[in-house]
């Protein structure tokens, strides 16, 4: 019946095919490693529920690991693997022990500050595809996804589908060295990289326009050329 809480060691990743029924809406919670997490499975026509999850902000996101990867899929009994799809915002905030996140392929929605205060992250890796449709237009306040991530150094986007970045979507990150943007990338907002002091290089090639102050306090920059070099 409903296997809600029950933890998941690191190393398995085949669980109860019904593990996330814990409430009649497709909700509860697992557990990897260190990591405690809230999922809900998406609903997907009446043929059941696809293979996309989503980490919602229902219960509390417990990170006690150095490490977040979400990049390998949770495969049930009957074998179908269901992968992370999107998440609520705020939904890693403030778990002082993480250092490096690796997120799944074909992520279509990172909530807004999702890592706010998150004050040990070094490294964040997206993975392949998704993020075309990202969005921060809700909540002005919230517009970044890295609020209060002091030692944030490396973030990089490559690999994704992303469309613009989006304004404050780096502000204050005073010791961000490295951003890697993919060629999908055709707008920098406002503020995107305001006070962004460490910061040495963005690769804006495939850039049309930009905002107002996106590299404002950029102290260190040296070089936000056509090609990058």
């Amino acid at each position: 019946d409903v296997c809600k809480g029950q933890p998941v060691p690191a190393n398995v990743l085949r669980v109860d095919g019904w593990l996330f029924e814990s409430d009649g809406n497709g909700m509860g919670t697992i557990s990897r490693g260190n990591t405690t997490l809230a999922v809900r499975q998406i609903p997907h026509g009446n043929e059941g529920y696809s293979n996309k999850l989503t980490l919602t902000s229902y219960g509390e996101t417990r990170i006690e690991d150095e490490i977040l990867d979400l990049s390998l899929p949770i495969t049930d009994a009957s074998g179908n693997e269901y992968m992370i799809n999107d998440t609520d915002g705020r939904i890693f905030a403030n778990n002082q022990n993480l250092k490096e996140v690796y997120l799944p392929d074909g992520m279509s929605q990172l909530g807004q500050a999702a890592f706010e205060n998150c004050t040990g992250l070094t490294t964040v890796v997206f993975g392949e595809g998704g993020m075309d449709g990202m969005t921060m237009e809700s909540n002005p306040l919230y517009w970044s996804l890295f609020p209060g991530c002091t030692n944030l150094q490396t973030v990089d986007l490559s690999r994704t589908d992303l469309r613009k970045v989006g304004p404050s979507m780096f502000k204050n990150l005073m010791n961000l060295t490295t951003v890697e943007l993919p060629d999908t990338v055709t707008a920098v907002e406002d503020d995107a990289f305001l006070f962004c002091e460490s910061l040495k290089k963005v690769d804006i090639s495939s850039v049309q326009s930009i905002g107002y102050r996106s590299f404002m306090g950029c102290d260190n920059l040296e070089s936000i050329s056509p090609t990058g070099e």
